[in-house]
């Protein structure tokens, strides 16, 4: 797909990651306390917006993570001072 003004969209994402957009998240993670049962769904009433952006960014780390070429990049070592 291009755009009209910068040009073509890329990504690193997968394009099914947009079906998991942090709008549906929050609502899975809003869920998740209506169905487990009553002691953890106690514990997470209330907590749908941070579930909801956990499981976002846990499964956006992991795409980006394990992605071949991508990640982090290698660390520079320092120069040690002479003694």
């Amino acid at each position: 797909m291009e755009d009209r003004i910068s040009g073509p969209r890329t990504t690193a994402l997968p394009h099914w990651v947009a079906v998991a957009n942090p709008t549906v998240m929050i609502v899975v993670g809003s869920l998740l306390s209506r169905v487990l049962p009553p002691p953890f769904s106690i514990w997470l009433d209330g907590a749908g917006l941070n579930l909801g952006m956990f499981f976002f960014m846990a499964l956006s780390t992991k795409l980006l993570w394990h992605e071949p070429g991508l990640g982090l990049p290698r660390a520079i070592p320092l120069a040690r001072p002479e003694p």
